[in-house]
């Protein structure tokens, strides 16, 4: 089988990335042929930014040429906003191609990508083909004009069909996700998957990982730590504009943002990861990249989050918003739990058996 990846990589890199890269590597290891076309991000904005978001003819037309040149049998796009457009989706389709769009964010049922405004779970435009509600609000990168342009965008292409005509295989990480897609939409359930890694010593200090911003939770950590000194330290590898809630904190160590490779590392020495998001997270990669070296997580039950952890058995699935809950589970954490997580693992979302699913995907669109 021969199959034309096609990806935009984001503003700040992250999880996404890293499962598009590792999806590709897995495939080509069962023998799957994979030609890669993945783009820089985006780096323009106003008019011809939004243009380009919703009929991007020169990334169509390029589409075309590589499809020419490799000759795919299935066209896999994974993030495609907003540099692409959706017309790739439907040029593949015109030239006879199934196409699979992978979903690993919250962009076709909302224009910021988070389900998550004012510091609360917003729901208010899913279920809805035009997003009404966000119009006049700023809820993607803090500008009313630019998620205007995100909901007119998604939402004209909903409305002539683009998702439900030209696309065979929605392809969702989680059943969290699959749940807000219309139901008219075929879905497939294939979580992310992560190389196999070898198990570390742990017994190290908590980490957080990621992004440093209100929906990821970082108040809660602060108050955790604040309200219970007691705890193991607390490292964290990301930056962002909540970083000073963690600033002085005696047993906080910031690290600022380190290479996913050092991640990785030092997951293998830690004691846990903690994912305490306020927002539906639609995975979690890290609590998964956490387990493949045998190290447990602790995560609130927002989104996809709980689908990853057996609570008390590989960590914790702690009430969203509670910090004292954060706490507990930190207290609560278990040698035998180093074991359970990297079993998990080997189960559920090792490369080599997350794999094949995903190609049994591409043969069922054929």
């Amino acid at each position: 089988m021969r199959v034309l990846m096609v990806h935009a990589r984001y503003r700040h890199p992250g999880g996404e990335d890293v499962s598009a890269a590792t999806e590709a590597e897995a495939l080509s290891a069962l023998g799957v042929t994979v030609e890669r076309w993945t783009l820089p991000p985006e780096d323009g904005s106003g008019v011809r930014a939004f243009g380009r978001a919703v009929w991007n003819r020169t990334a169509a037309a390029e589409l075309g040429e590589r499809v020419a040149a490799a000759r795919p049998d299935i066209v896999h796009v994974q993030n495609f906003f907003p540099t692409l457009s959706p017309l790739v989706h439907r040029t593949a389709a015109r030239l006879g191609l199934p196409v699979v769009q992978s979903v690993r964010n919250w962009r076709l049922v909302c224009p910021a990508a988070t389900r998550f405004r004012a510091g609360r779970p917003c729901d208010a435009c899913t279920g809805h083909a035009i997003a009404w509600a966000a119009l006049g609000r700023p809820c993607w990168r803090d500008s009313r004009t630019a998620t205007a342009g995100a909901a007119a965008a998604l939402g004209l292409h909903r409305l002539i069909g683009t998702w439900r005509r030209c696309v065979r295989a929605f392809v969702c990480p989680s059943t969290a996700v699959a749940d807000v897609l219309p139901a008219s939409w075929p879905r497939a359930i294939v979580p992310n998957m992560a190389d196999p890694g070898t198990a570390g010593p742990g017994g190290g200090p908590i980490i957080y990982a990621g992004r440093l911003t209100p929906e990821k939770g970082v108040s809660l950590l602060a108050d955790a730590w604040r309200r219970f000194p007691g705890l193991p330290p607390l490292h964290v590898m990301g930056d962002g504009p909540a970083r000073a809630a963690l600033e002085g904190m005696p047993n906080v160590v910031l690290l600022g943002q380190r290479s996913h490779a050092e991640v990785l590392e030092r997951l293998s020495t830690a004691r846990a990861v903690v994912v305490p998001s306020l927002w539906p997270e639609p995975f979690g990669r890290v609590v998964i990249e956490a387990a493949a070296r045998g190290t447990p997580a602790i995560v609130s039950a927002a989104g996809g989050l709980p689908e990853l952890v057996e609570d008390g058995v590989t960590g914790f699935v702690v009430p969203a918003g509670s910090s004292a809950a954060v706490a507990g589970a930190v207290q609560g954490l278990r040698p035998a739990m180093r074991t359970a997580a990297r079993a998990a693992f080997s189960r559920r979302f090792a490369a080599p058996v997350v794999a094949p699913r995903l190609l049994e995907v591409y043969r069922s669109c054929l």
